[in-house]
């Protein structure tokens, strides 16, 4: 994850995470 470094084994899992944790795209930087 780009805001909380959290890892995932698929980087669909990513997005779907900091949709629902972050409630944004894979765009942001921290």
């Amino acid at each position: 994850c780009r805001i909380c470094e959290m890892e995932f084994t698929e980087p669909e899992r990513t997005m779907r995470h900091m949709v629902k944790a972050h409630s944004k795209p894979q765009k942001a930087k921290k």
